[in-house]
């Protein structure tokens, strides 16, 4: 697996007061288990008949060994090929309700619908600028952009001229990309039949799913040949793990159900036939960090100076918050 290489100049620093605007993020970080502070308030603890076991929703191996426990909830290692994975999870059904609650359209209008612009033009564009990479004829690409948010990268696509879609299942998130225009439907990938893609993005999305191989199964019947899946998911490899351990904030055992390193989504790609095609790292480790920092003890020394040029490096070195990969239908 080789990680290419950028310059420091093709670097692209973070608005955070576009990005996280008024504190939504640490409205996030305080919101990020209702769910499950609803149960644990009256049970005490996770009632073991909500629960049940899965094997590796990687290689489908049923061995594994304790890697930590947070938020009540176990998170553990394949033997066989190394991914974490919580286990035992909820049902498919908690957390399909957890994504369309009240509290989680809350949380996700507060940090998405006044951020919307600044995504389009920050993260959008740069996203379909990499799929773009892909075709020969970069005019007339069709997306289905899975867990889109607010439609952002949507947007940036119909910019371009691309026919874009974009399903989600917050419905807060579709009716505010809705009111702008944009052709979101709150609805599952499973849901979508008899029509096919050019690409399909997943941004933030099979982290969140308990069997992720459905998922991407289903891209690839929905996807032309010579199709491209575009994944980011939080890196198990990342600065921020080595940094604050459990406390990463990603480390989210109540919504990411599954962990990944460059090794195991690449490994998870293929169990759905795809061939590797590309990835890097990205992410906001040293942000995370003094925003960390800041609520532990109020100092940052130095960091704040230093956060965005440390960043590039993590990035380059494949340790960056987010892993990025692209698979191919061949």
């Amino acid at each position: 697996m080789e990680l290419p290489l950028k310059p420091i100049s093709e670097y692209n620093e973070i608005d955070l007061e576009q990005l996280r605007p008024k504190d939504s993020y640490g409205t996030l970080i305080s919101k990020r288990n209702h769910n499950l502070d609803k149960l644990l308030s009256i049970h005490g603890k996770i009632p073991r008949e909500y629960l049940s076991l899965r094997n590796c929703p990687n290689c489908e191996k049923s061995e594994y060994l304790p890697e930590l426990k947070k938020d009540s909830l176990d998170l553990v290692k394949c033997t066989s090929c190394s991914t974490i994975y919580v286990n035992p999870i909820f049902n498919e059904k908690y957390y399909e309700d957890t994504y369309k609650s009240e509290e989680y359209q809350q949380v996700v209008s507060e940090l998405g619908h006044s951020s919307h612009n600044y995504r389009v033009e920050r993260f959008g564009k740069e996203r379909v600028q990499k799929i773009s990479q892909f075709f020969t004829d970069k005019q007339n690409i069709s997306l289905l952009d899975v867990g889109c948010s607010t439609g952002f990268v949507v947007e940036a696509a119909r910019e371009l001229g691309w026919e874009a879609l974009g399903i989600d299942l917050n419905p807060a998130a579709v009716d505010f990309g809705k009111s702008l225009g944009l052709p979101l439907e709150n609805k599952r990938i499973q849901d979508i039949e008899n029509i096919s893609f050019d690409a399909i993005g997943m941004f933030d999305v099979l982290e969140h799913v308990p069997y992720p191989k459905d998922i991407l199964d289903h891209a690839y019947r929905l996807l032309k040949p010579g199709g491209i899946v575009y994944i980011y998911v939080p890196n198990y490899n990342s600065a921020s793990r080595v940094l604050m351990g459990a406390d990463a904030h990603f480390i989210w055992p109540s919504h990411h159900l599954t962990l990944y390193t460059p090794a195991t989504l690449q490994l998870q790609l293929e169990n759905s036939n795809f061939k590797f095609e590309w990835f890097e790292t990205e992410g906001l480790d040293m942000f995370d960090y003094i925003w960390y920092l800041k609520n532990k003890a109020n100092n940052t020394g130095m960091l704040d100076k230093i956060a965005d040029k440390l960043q590039f490096f993590i990035n380059s070195s494949g340790y960056g918050k987010n892993l990025r990969m692209i698979g191919k239908k061949i």
